[in-house]
């Protein structure tokens, strides 16, 4: 198989990238903040304290791929892969439907999320929903579909359209993640 061409650095990355690394861990460290209000486990806050928790490690993870630019690395990956058994040259043909998959497999996991946290706070509802679309939109970025990857580049005041989605996304999270703090600070 060829070179993966990616190798793993810390503060290689353009200042956008840095930046969303950056979002990434802040957003993981204010969900911990609000898990940790919410109080230990066995208390009445113990399930909305679980998903602020497993919203919290997901950011700390994403936060740490971003920063080693392991999404390029699983890109890649694959590309090697579709190289090596032969229909690289075919892969549009493909992408289209990969991406069907993956919204469709993140639309029906996002109402089961959803479903089940339902009973939860409206704000770490809205928190829930930022980080699926924010993952949705990571998977079908990582499948490289040319019309996808031509309007990310675009760009709207000087910011281009994959940082908007990035950005956006993280800035939810801990907006709600603020919120929920400050209503817990308080009482509410």
């Amino acid at each position: 198989m060829r070179a993966l061409d990616w190798h793993p650095g810390i503060g290689q990355l353009p200042l956008s990238a840095l930046a969303a690394a950056a979002l990434y861990l802040l957003a993981a460290y204010f969900c911990w903040r609000v898990a940790r209000r919410l109080g230990p486990s066995g208390t009445a806050g113990r399930s909305e304290a679980q998903v602020w928790i497993a919203i919290a490690i997901l950011f700390l993870v994403l936060g740490i791929c971003r920063e080693l630019d392991i999404q390029s690395a699983v890109t890649n990956y694959w590309r090697a892969i579709a190289r090596q058994q032969g229909w690289y040259a075919n892969r549009q043909t493909i992408q289209p439907e990969i991406i069907g998959v993956i919204a469709s497999a993140f639309l029906i996991a996002s109402i089961a999320v959803l479903v089940v946290i339902w009973g939860q706070p409206r704000i770490t509802r809205l928190a829930t929903a930022g980080t699926l679309l924010l993952l949705t939109y990571i998977s079908i970025r990582a499948v490289s579909f040319h019309p996808v990857d031509v309007l990310a580049q675009k760009t709207v005041l000087g910011m281009r359209w994959s940082w908007i989605f990035e950005f956006a996304g993280i800035l939810v999270v801990i907006l709600a993640a603020l919120q929920r703090r400050a209503r817990l600070a308080a009482g509410s």
